[in-house]
């Protein structure tokens, strides 16, 4: 699990991709530039193995983990997305539960 930290468009942002070990998920944890400062957000995507990811707008899990107001630079960037990463285990039990809870709806 290693972060990539790197400046894009809308200034410093990090990612970093987990493998969830069922149906082909994983776990993207995101951190960027948000209005009034900056956020991380931990979404759910599907690896198709065709080199793309989907998501289902709807049905897959998505939470924002950590928001701080301040200025986007690249030390609060890793700063931010470290906190996010320090609690990932939260993260992927809530992801677990979030499609435990979609299939015993779907059955």
């Amino acid at each position: 699990m290693d972060a990539k930290i790197s400046k894009g468009r809308d200034g410093w942002e990090a990612k970093t991709t987990i493998d969830m070990g069922t149906a082909n998920r994983v776990l993207i944890v995101s951190t960027g530039k948000t209005n009034g400062g900056m956020i991380t957000r931990a979404v759910v995507n599907t690896d198709n193995g065709d080199g793309f990811l989907t998501w289902d707008l709807f049905g897959d899990f998505n939470q924002r983990t950590v928001y701080k107001g301040a200025r986007c630079t690249e030390k609060t960037v890793r700063e931010l997305h470290q906190l996010a990463l320090d609690g990932i285990e939260q993260t992927l039990a809530a992801a677990a539960a979030h499609y435990e809870a979609k299939e015993g709806v779907a059955a």
